[in-house]
């Protein structure tokens, strides 16, 4: 599955907001121990975001669809974004419009993943359910 940088941030943030616990990522298989100067390069396992081949672990990705799923229950079926968007752009390719936030509105992650936007959240869990993964 592919998530933009902000949706990739939603989903870690309604995962533990949901009670996950990161278990930590295992190093990615092209992992150097020294980098080109032979210096010694540390591992940071607790690193999600950086998308260089780090392994989340079965247990961990069973953890975090507990904790999405968890969450979910407290994501609105309706659009909750509605009332905050300014303006919508059709783009050709885009299955709908694109929209765009009303200046300095926060969005937190229930919002971000309320009405249609359950569904990818819900495509994740089982994605999870399937096992570990390679952020990439």
């Amino acid at each position: 599955m592919m998530f933009s940088n902000r949706s990739w941030g939603m989903l870690m943030k309604l995962a533990y907001d949901s009670g996950w616990k990161p278990m930590g990522c295992l190093e990615p298989d092209a992992w150097q121990a020294v980098d080109s100067a032979g210096n010694p390069q540390r591992f940071f396992s607790m690193d999600y975001f950086s998308r260089r081949g780090q392994k989340v672990m079965a247990a961990d990705a069973a953890a975090i669809a507990d904790a999405l799923e968890s969450g979910l229950l407290d994501v609105p079926t309706f659009d909750a974004l509605g009332l905050k968007v300014s303006t919508s752009i059709d783009v050709p390719g885009l299955a709908r419009p694109m929209r765009a936030l009303r200046p300095g509105v926060k969005v937190n992650p229930f919002e971000y993943f309320s009405g249609e936007n359950r569904g990818p959240l819900k495509q994740f869990i089982e994605f999870c359910r399937g096992g570990g993964f390679a952020i990439v």
